[in-house]
C-alpha cells in the first residue's frame, strides 16, 4: 500500500514539473508575438496622430495660399505651422518662446531634409493646373515696375460664364478652388515596426516618395486639402519656384 501511495507521489510530481515546463515553453512561444503586437499597438496610435496632424496641417497650408495668390511658399509655411505640435520643444502653451522654437524646429526638419527622408514634407498644386493657367489667365495686372501679372481672376465669379476652358476641361470657377497634396514621412519609432517597413516598397502616385520614405525606415502618408481662392492666383506663386527653395519665415 504504501509503495503504491509513493508511486502515485511521484507520478503526480512528474507531472507537474512536466507542466511548468511546458508552460515555459508556451510562454517563450508566446512572449514574443504578444510584445510585437502591442508595440504595433502603439506604433498605431502615433501613426493615427501623425495623420490626424498631418490633416489639420494642410487645412492649414491652403489657408495660406488661397490669401497669398496660391503662394507654394506661404503654403509650405502654413503647413508647417500645422505640423507644430509634432515638433513641440518646451510648453507652448505657457512660453512664447517655445512656440516660435518649435516652429523653427518643424520647419528645419522638415524642408531641409532630402525628397523621402525621414520627417519630409512634400507639398503639391493639384489644382488650379498649367491648362487653368492657360485657359483664363489675365494679364490685366501688372506690378509697379510694370511687369505683367499672370493671374486667374478671382472677382464676381457668380457672375462668369461656367463654360469650361479648352485645355483644362473645367470652368473658372473650378479654377479658383485651391487643391494641395501633402506627403509627409512619418518615424517609426517601435523598432520591429520599423524594421517591417524596411521591406516595404512606395506604391501609388507618389511611389518615388514612398519608397524613399519607406527605405529611410518611415511611412508615408499623404493628406489633401481643398478651398475657394480669396486671392487671384498668379501663376508665377503657384509654379515659378519649388516650394523647397522658400526661405524660413519664423527664423533666421
Amino acid at each position: 500500500m504504501k509503495s503504491r501511495i509513493l508511486t502515485m507521489s511521484r507520478e503526480r510530481s512528474g507531472s507537474r514539473q512536466s507542466m511548468a515546463g511546458q508552460s515555459l515553453a508556451e510562454f517563450l512561444i508566446v512572449i514574443p508575438v504578444m510584445l510585437l503586437l502591442t508595440l504595433g499597438v502603439l506604433q498605431f496610435a502615433l501613426f493615427f496622430m501623425a495623420k490626424s496632424t498631418l490633416d489639420q496641417a494642410a487645412i492649414s497650408g491652403a489657408r495660406e495660399g488661397i490669401v497669398n495668390n496660391g503662394s507654394v511658399c506661404s503654403i509650405r509655411a502654413g503647413v508647417v505651422k500645422g505640423l507644430v505640435p509634432l515638433y513641440q520643444t518646451g510648453n507652448m502653451n505657457r512660453d512664447i518662446g517655445g512656440y516660435g522654437a518649435s516652429l523653427v524646429n518643424a520647419w528645419t526638419k522638415t524642408t531641409l531634409g532630402a525628397i523621402g527622408s525621414l520627417d519630409s514634407v512634400a507639398i503639391d498644386v493639384v489644382n488650379p493646373t498649367r491648362a487653368s493657367f492657360k485657359d483664363f489667365a489675365t494679364n490685366n495686372n501688372v506690378l509697379q515696375d510694370g511687369t505683367p501679372i499672370t493671374a486667374i481672376p478671382n472677382a464676381r465669379l457668380l457672375y462668369r460664364s461656367t463654360a469650361a476652358g479648352t485645355q483644362s476641361q473645367q470652368s473658372i470657377q473650378d479654377a479658383n478652388i485651391l487643391s494641395i497634396r501633402v506627403n509627409y514621412c512619418d518615424p517609426v519609432i517601435v523598432p520591429p515596426v520599423r524594421w517591417v517597413t524596411g521591406l516595404m516598397t512606395g506604391s501609388g502616385s507618389d511611389a518615388a516618395f514612398g519608397t524613399a520614405c519607406y527605405a529611410a525606415g518611415g511611412i508615408p502618408i499623404q493628406s489633401y486639402a481643398n478651398l475657394l481662392m480669396q486671392s487671384p492666383a498668379l501663376q508665377s506663386a503657384v509654379y515659378g519656384s519649388a516650394a523647397s527653395g522658400c526661405k524660413n519665415p519664423f527664423g533666421p
